[in-house]
C-alpha cells in the first residue's frame, strides 16, 4: 500500500464472528482466532482497517478489554499493526520476512508448550506479550545495519556505543553515575551473575544468597565450588542482622533489592545502608540484581546500591528481558573497572559475546528515546493487569493475604489454613491452572506453601478467567462452613 492510499475499512457488523460464553475457550481467544482465520484466508486483506475496539465490543456484546486483548494477540503475531489514530491495520503477510509458522506462537510464553492448550499459566519468567511496535523495531534494525560488523569478535566488554547509552540510561532512570568503562554487556542477567562469580569465586570460598531467592544464583555459586549460606528475608528484604551475626567470611552475595525474588519485599533504606556498611567492612562484593526495577506502582523508587556507594563493593546487574523480550538475551553489569576487565577476559576466552547487531539495536532504542517510551507504555499496562489481579483475588474468601504487589510482575498469595493444599494441587491441574510455590525457590527446607502468581504476560481477560478457575478449584476442596 502506498503512502497516498487510505486503508479500507470494514464495519463491525459485517464481520462474520460469533463469540460464545459456553465454548470452553476464553472469549478474547475466540475472537483473535476467528480474526486470524479471516486474515489467513485473505477475507481481511492487507491494508484493511479493523473496527475500533469499542465498536467491535458493542457489536459482539463483549467487554472492550476482551477486544483489546484479542487485538494485542494479533499484534504479537505480526498480523496487524497500529497506526496511532488511524487504528489497527491488517499487515501485508507477503512482505513479512519471518516464516508463517514461526509467528504462530505468542511471544513471552516460555512455558506455553508445557501447559494445557486451554490452560492459564501464572508462573513467573515471561514478559508482556504485546511487543514493541513493529515500526519501531524495523527502524531499530535498519539503523543497526547501517555499518558492517567488524572482522573480529569485537570488544569482549560489549559495543562501546551501547555501553555509553546504558551509562546515560542508568543516570536518567536510576540516578547512577556510571562510566562506560564500568559497563559489561552479557547474554542475559543469568550469564552476568555467572561471569561475576567466575571472576570472583575460588573453590571453598563462602557465598551467600537470599532464602527464598533466585535459584540460578545459588546453583552457580555451588557449581563453582563455593559454600553457600542461605540468608533469610522478610518484608523489608534480606536480613542484614543475620549477615552481621555470621562468622563466615563471605566473598560474594546475591540480593534483589527493588523487588525481592520471589517474596516481593523492597529492601528498606536502613537495610540498604546496613548492607553496604557490612560489605565494606568484610570485603564482600554485592551482586545487586535489578531484574524488574522499572515496574513499581504508587511508590517512589528506592536508590540503587550503586547510586549510594559507587561500585567498589557492588556489581549492579540489569536486563532488557522484562521490558522487551526474554528472547533478546541481553543483560549488563555495572561494577569497578578491574572486575569488568576480568570478566571480559573470560568472555574473550569463551568467545560467547552478544551479537553486535543485537547490541546496536538496543543502543538505538535507548538513544532514540523509544525504549523509555515503551517502558512507560508497558508500565501502564502492567499496572492495569495488577489491579485486575488484586480485584479478582479479593473476591475469593479463602485468600488470607496478597503481598509483594508494590512492584514487579507477580504477587504472593497465602490461603487460609483450612484449604487442603494437596487436594487443591490436583484440582488446579485439572482446571489447567499452573502456579509457582514459594517452596520451589527455597534452597534448604522447602516448606513454604504460599503461591506465586505472575500477571505480566497475561491479558486482563486471561487474568480474570484464571483467577475464576483458581477460586472455583479452592471452593471444590475447601470445607463448607
Amino acid at each position: 500500500m502506498t503512502k497516498s492510499e487510505q486503508p479500507k475499512e470494514i464495519d463491525a457488523a459485517d464481520l462474520p464472528i460469533v463469540v460464545s460464553g459456553d465454548a470452553g475457550t476464553p472469549r478474547y481467544l475466540q475472537l483473535a482466532n476467528q480474526l486470524q482465520a479471516l486474515i489467513d484466508s485473505r477475507a481481511l486483506s492487507a491494508g484493511i482497517k479493523l473496527p475500533p475496539s469499542r465498536e467491535l465490543a458493542l457489536a459482539l456484546g463483549l467487554n472492550r478489554n476482551t477486544v483489546v486483548a484479542a487485538f494485542e494477540r494479533l499484534l504479537s503475531l505480526g498480523l496487524i499493526e497500529t497506526r496511532g489514530r488511524r487504528g489497527s491495520i491488517v499487515c501485508n503477510l507477503a512482505r513479512q520476512s519471518a516464516p508463517r509458522a514461526a509467528r504462530s506462537k505468542p511471544r513471552g510464553r516460555s512455558s506455553e508448550a508445557r501447559r494445557p492448550a486451554d490452560g492459564i499459566d501464572f508462573r513467573m519468567g515471561s514478559a508482556d506479550p504485546s511487543p514493541l511496535p513493529i515500526r519501531v523495531w524495523r527502524r531499530a534494525c535498519r539503523e543497526a545495519g547501517r555499518h558492517l560488523p567488524g572482522s573480529d569478535y569485537g570488544d569482549p566488554r560489549g559495543d562501546a556505543g551501547l555501553r555509553a547509552q546504558i551509562a546515560m540510561y542508568l543516570g536518567r532512570t536510576r540516578s547512577m553515575r556510571v562510566d562506560p568503562d564500568q559497563v559489561m554487556i552479557t547474554a542475559g542477567s543469568g550469564r552476568a551473575i555467572e561471569r561475576i562469580a567466575e571472576a570472583c569465586l575460588r573453590q571453598g570460598d563462602n557465598a551467600a544468597a537470599e532464602e527464598p531467592g533466585y535459584p540460578r544464583a545459588a546453583s552457580i555459586f555451588e557449581r563453582l565450588g563455593a559454600r553457600l549460606m542461605a540468608v533469610p528475608v522478610d518484608d523489608e528484604g534480606i536480613d542484614t542482622d543475620y549477615l552481621k551475626a555470621a562468622t563466615r567470611k563471605i566473598r560474594l552475595i546475591h540480593v534483589t533489592t527493588s523487588h525481592q525474588y520471589p517474596l516481593g519485599g523492597r529492601l528498606s533504606s536502613a537495610r540498604r545502608n546496613s548492607l553496604i556498611q557490612w560489605a565494606r567492612q568484610n570485603g564482600t562484593l554485592i551482586i545487586e540484581n535489578d531484574y524488574d526495577g522499572e515496574f513499581r506502582y504508587g511508590t517512589a523508587p528506592l536508590p540503587a546500591l550503586g547510586s549510594l556507594a559507587g561500585f567498589d563493593h557492588i556489581a549492579y546487574v540489569g536486563t532488557f528481558s522484562k521490558v522487551l523480550s526474554p528472547a533478546i538475551r541481553l543483560g549488563f553489569v555495572v561494577t569497578r573497572s578491574d572486575l569488568v576487565e576480568a570478566m571480559a577476559a573470560l568472555v574473550a576466552q569463551a568467545r560467547d559475546s552478544v551479537s553486535i547487531i543485537t547490541q546496536r539495536i538496543i543502543a538505538w532504542l535507548i538513544s532514540s528515546g523509544e525504549l523509555e517510551k515503551h517502558v512507560r507504555r508497558v508500565r501502564r499496562s502492567y499496572a492495569q493487569r495488577r489491579g485486575t489481579m488484586l480485584q479478582a483475588l479479593s473476591e475469593i474468601p479463602q485468600v488470607q493475604s496478597v503481598t509483594g504487589q508494590a512492584a514487579g510482575l507477580h504477587v504472593v498469595v497465602r490461603l487460609r489454613a483450612e484449604v487442603p493444599l494437596k487436594a487443591l494441587a490436583a484440582r488446579l491441574e485439572h482446571a489447567g491452572i499452573v502456579v509457582d510455590r514459594v517452596a520451589d525457590f527455597q534452597h534448604g527446607q522447602r516448606s513454604d506453601e504460599r503461591m506465586l502468581m505472575a500477571y505480566g504476560h497475561l491479558s486482563e481477560p486471561e487474568i480474570v478467567e484464571g483467577v475464576r478457575r483458581f477460586g472455583a478449584a479452592i471452593r471444590q476442596v475447601a470445607p463448607r462452613s
